[in-house]
Parts: C-alpha cells; structure tokens; sequence
C-alpha cells in the first residue's frame, strides 16, 4: 500500500511539475516558481546545448529552409516566378517574402534605433584598437592546401584564454575585462583593466577592449529580446539557442580603391568580395551572431579614396549577402546595402544552412565586430591548463622514476598504458594545437599578446616534462630485448609506436608550412619563429626526444619485435604478450624458416615482390601494432575468400 501512495504521488507530482513548467515559459525566471525547481533538480541541471539536441537535433540535421516560391502577380494579373538569382531590397515585394520565407533568423537594426552611446563605444574601441596595431593579416589554409594571406586584418576579443579556429589557423584572444594572476576573469577592484595594463597592454589599447565588453553585455541583451520576439514563438517550447557571446571577431576591411587584388564573386556575378562565403565555424549550436557594421572615410598609404574598377561603379556600397548553402538550392541569394551604425542579426539556427559573404565598397573603410558564442572546453586556456596540471600532478606522484622501477602486476602495467596513451596525446596537443599555432604567428603577434607570454611558458615547461617522461618510457622499451623489463608490455610500444608515427606525420606536415614561400614576402615580424622545444640546435639525449621520429619507429618495432620473441621464450614473460598473436606470429616464423631451409629462392622471391619483412624491420608480424596485425589478419581472410570463389 505504501509504495502504492508512493508512485500515485510521484505520477501527480510529475504532472503538476509539467503545468508549472508550461506556466513559467521561455526565458522566465526559475527561482519565480520554487515548486517547479524543487521537483526537478534534474530537469533543472540539463545544459541548454544538452536541451537542444534533445529537442531540436544537431547543425547536421538542421533541415533547409523551405523552397522559394513566389506567389506575386505581374500588372497583366497573371502570376509569374521572378528569374532573378538574387534580390535586393530594391525588389520590395518578392525580397520581403522571400527574406521572411527562406532566411528566418537574418534581421537587422537601423543606426537610429540604437542608442548614441553604443555608436561612440564601438567607433572609439575600432580606432583606439587599429593606433594600437592590433589588426594583422592571417596567414590561413584553406582545406588543409597552400598557403594565403587574409584580404582582411582581424582582431579576436573575449573571455580571458578564449581563441577561434578557422581554416587551420588558430587566433589567440585578447581579453576584455580583468584576469588574475592564472588568467581567468575577474572584477577589478581598483581601475578596469589595470591588471591588464599589469600585463604590457597599452592603457589607450586597454580602455579600448574593457569597452569591447561592455557593448558585448548590450548585444546579448539586444539578441535575446531579438530572439523571443521573432523565433521563439515560431518553435515548439520556444527552445531558442545561446547568445551569450563570448567573444568577437573584429574585421578591419578596405575598400577596392585600395584593395585592388580582392576575388570576384562568382556564383552570382556580385562584384568583388572581402569575405567570400561560408559559415561561421566552431560555435554552439543554435547559436546567435550578432554584427556591428560600421563605416569610416578611408584616407591610408594608397593617397585616399579613388575611383574603382569594380563594376564600373565610381561609389558602391557595402553589401551583406546570403544565401542557402545548397548546392540543389534554387533559392535566391540576397544581397542588402546597409547603413553605417547599422547592427545584424543572424539569429538561432540561421547559421546552420546559410552561408554569408561581405561585398566590397569602393570608398569606404568598414569595420564589422562580429559577436558569437564559441563552444567551450577545448579551445581554452583554462580547459588546457587544468588538463596539463592534472597529468603533471599525476606524473610527479604515480609515475616518477622511482614508481616507473617498482611496476610488476598487470594492474599496474595497464594504469601505465593508459597513463602514457594520455602523455602522448597531450604533447601531440600541445605541439600542434598550441605551440605550433603561436609561434608561425611571428614576433609582432606575440608582442601584441601579452596575456598569453605566461600561458605559454607554462605549455614550454609541460612540454620538457612529459617529454621527459616519454624519453624515460622509450628507454625502458630499448632494454626490454635484452632482459626482462616489468613494466613492459607490448601494449605499451604499441602505445608509442602509434603516437610517434602520428606525430612524425603531423610534424611533416608543419616543416612543409613553415616552408611555403608566402613568408618571404612577409615582413620580419610577421614571420614564424623558431620554438625553444621543437626547434632545437642542440639536444640533451636524457631528457629530449630525437628529432628524427622516423628511425625512433622503426627502432621500436625492432625492439618490440624482438621483447616478444624473448616473452615468449621465457614462457611468456610478465603475462600481457598477447598469446594468440605470439603463436601466430611464432608460427608464421617457424614455417618460413622451414621454407627457406626448403626453397630459398621461394623467399627471395617473396621479399622481392612485397618487401614486407625489410617494412617491418625483418621481424615479420611481432614488429607490427595488436591493430596492424588484426587488419593483416583480416586481409589474410578475405585473400583465402577470393581464392576459395574462384
């Protein structure tokens, strides 16, 4: 009877939680209904990205927005498709329906619905940030190709230790309030942004990004009510996505007077382009962005405006283009002129299957901030730092040398697989992600970066001691061939022969970058330069890694090849050789010694048409990876499938 009561009063009280949840709404005030969040600490902990997929899916399974169709009537009053591939407001009619029925989430602001006081923020923070030096060319790759400079210069400001992504560059952030001494946020109690004229930032620069993040609060504030007034209402529950940004990029763009080499737009002939289209990468999902437009008379080294060779036009504007990104799409793009002071939307899910491009002016410079929501956790400082101090933490604890010597049970050998599978992916990280991406930047934009002096030398000391750590482990696995080692075990080499081979294959790819012949052409500061860790003269062999990642592979699978055959040997050694594989691999080696004591030009033959032995090191399947040998394996099977069917 008891638990009887129990479930009718858990069924009403899930019942009446439903109707206060109906009741308090879309972007109402949790703590204004009491009942409803001490029923439901789960439902309340649920994050808005987790409530999102949930309820609305992905940017993946986003569908497209719905196709154009026009409905007008021409002066006969017979109905007729404009065949126009893109409208403008010009247009009237047929760019109004089709905005509101193939581009929800795109809206904007005139300049004279804004407050004055946003305009002087923004136009001051631009100028104070261009006589600080902070707009650089970004040296990018676009699909993952050569080389090439930006048409832009850019500038990134946000959350302390924020950066973004985009085609295979990494930008670093400047922050737009105070931080402490380990980099994170705070409210200064003294002057803002005094800790970071602490830090090297100029105090015109510093006054300049405490400003960036005021008018970013009244962006959010802007979107949301944006949000609620024109998608909540057209999506079940009303479940819209974030626009808390957390940072902003701030192009600097000029105009075709001046910039005389930007590319043509293509697709639908709309003159010249200073961002050509795409989506705006590495944001939540559902996100909002919001866009600050703003132009200035431009008067720079090429002798002030002139006339233009674009399209004839002696005084064309600024334009914002969008369109569906759809190849199958016959929607037309739209093309909008806006005023300066003017602020843009691209609201919800509108980033999901719609590209954006920026349309050159002839005279004008522009500036645009573009305010997002970057996702958070990975492209962090703090996300890194906390993941390096949990590892060295770790390390200097259950993992030093003295802990390395004393390792026999089985237990204790996967703990140091795991722990060493963990080292090498957090130096690959912080090689490739971190390090490299800070130092191809060159001296101009480490100088203009003062917060990040500290991060980094903290990446630099994390390098040097796993990379000690890792040194340590490669020299247990050299001695395992010849005596028994404890904590050896192939899964163990198999751990560093894949981290190696995966980073000799990145680092290539690095030394070819910093080769590309687009750095000579860029002034001294704008050029790599060398790392203390990874471009070295000179190398201590006790405690730094081998430059030459190549032969390390192929040592290891030697060395593994040989620690195997003495396992088993010895009966199977400390217990983790894989045994299957072992016989197998022991077999393989026991009939071709029999071949060739039988058929010796059989052998010759064989390794003269595949060479697999000489690939392996000449120590047949035990040099190779527990994967590599499954997939031998497997190809073994289906080699036997053929020939049976034939």
């Amino acid at each position: 009877v008891s638990m009887g009561n129990n479930k009718n009063a858990a069924r009403k009280m899930k019942g009446s939680r439903g109707k206060a949840s109906a009741k308090q709404g879309v972007g109402s005030d949790a703590s204004s209904n009491a009942t409803a969040d001490a029923a439901a600490p789960t439902a309340a902990a649920i994050s808005l990205p987790s409530k999102l997929k949930r309820e609305r899916g992905t940017a993946a399974t986003t569908p497209l927005p719905p196709a154009w169709k026009w409905d007008g009537k021409d002066g006969s009053g017979g109905s007729y498709q404009p065949k126009k591939s893109v409208l403008s407001p010009s247009d009237g009619e047929a760019f109004d329906k089709c905005l509101r029925r193939c581009y929800r989430g795109l809206s904007w602001e005139d300049p004279n619905a804004l407050p004055s006081s946003l305009h002087r923020s923004f136009t001051t923070a631009f100028d104070d940030l261009n006589e600080a030096g902070l707009f650089l060319y970004d040296v990018i790759q676009p699909g993952g190709q050569r080389l090439s400079l930006t048409m832009v210069t850019r500038t990134l400001i946000g959350e302390p230790g924020s950066t973004y992504r985009y085609l295979g560059l990494r930008l670093f952030s400047h922050p737009w309030c105070d931080v402490d001494e380990d980099g994170n946020r705070i409210v200064s109690k003294s002057e803002p942004g005094s800790s970071l004229v602490r830090l090297g930032y100029r105090p015109d620069c510093v006054s300049a990004l405490v400003r960036m993040g005021s008018v970013n609060e009244a962006l959010i504030d802007r979107t949301g009510a944006r949000l609620q007034q024109e998608i909540a209402p057209k999506i079940p529950n009303g479940l819209v996505g974030s626009a808390r940004y957390n940072l902003t990029l701030i192009n600097r763009m000029e105009p075709t007077s001046a910039k005389k080499d930007l590319k043509r737009e293509s697709i639908y002939n709309m003159g010249k382009t200073s961002v050509s289209w795409h989506k705006d990468s590495g944001l939540q999902d559902f996100s909002s962005i919001a866009v600050y437009h703003s132009l200035q008379d431009y008067a720079g080294e090429h002798g002030g405006a002139g006339s233009s060779d674009d399209d004839n036009s002696k005084n064309k504007s600024w334009r914002v283009a969008v369109r569906v990104a759809s190849a199958d799409s016959k929607t037309p793009a739209l093309s909008i002129p806006l005023p300066s002071g003017a602020l843009y939307y691209l609201l919800d899910d509108f980033n999901h299957q719609h590209e954006h491009a920026v349309l050159a002016g002839s005279e004008m410079l522009r500036y645009s901030s573009t305010h997002r929501v970057a996702r958070e956790g990975q492209g962090t400082w703090q996300y890194l730092r906390d993941k390096c101090n949990g590892v060295r933490s770790k390390l200097a604890v259950s993992f030093n040398d003295q802990a390395l010597s004393r390792i026999s049970s089985s237990a204790e050998r996967k703990h140091l697989v795991k722990f060493c599978r963990s080292v090498q992916m957090i130096l690959s990280e912080i090689e490739f992600d971190w390090l490299r991406q800070w130092y191809v930047q060159g001296r101009t934009h480490a100088d203009l970066h003062p917060y990040w002096h500290q991060p980094i030398e903290t990446l630099l000391r994390t390098y040097r001691e796993l990379e000690r750590f890792s040194v340590t482990i490669v020299n247990m696995l050299k001695k395992s061939p010849k005596k028994s080692v404890p904590a050896i075990c192939e899964d163990l080499f198999d751990v560093m022969i894949e981290a190696i081979e995966e980073r000799n294959k990145v680092r290539l790819q690095w030394h070819e970058r910093y080769r590309d012949p687009i750095f000579s052409s860029l002034d001294v500061g704008m050029r790599p330069m060398d790392c203390p860790v990874l471009d070295r003269t000179e190398r201590n062999s006790d405690t730094e890694m081998t430059e030459d990642l190549d032969n390390l592979r192929r040592k290891l699978r030697k060395w593994r090849a040989s620690s195997s055959l003495l396992h088993a040997k010895n009966g199977g050694g400390n217990g983790d050789v894989d045994s299957e594989a072992m016989e197998s691999s022991s077999g393989h080696q026991g009939k071709r010694k029999r071949g060739n004591e039988g058929d010796s030009d059989r052998s010759r033959s064989s390794n003269s048409k595949g060479g697999k032995s000489k690939k392996m090191g000449g120590d047949g399947l035990t040099g190779l990876t527990k994967k590599e040998q499954k997939r031998v394996a497997s190809n073994w099977e289906k080699l036997k499938m053929k020939s049976k069917t034939k």
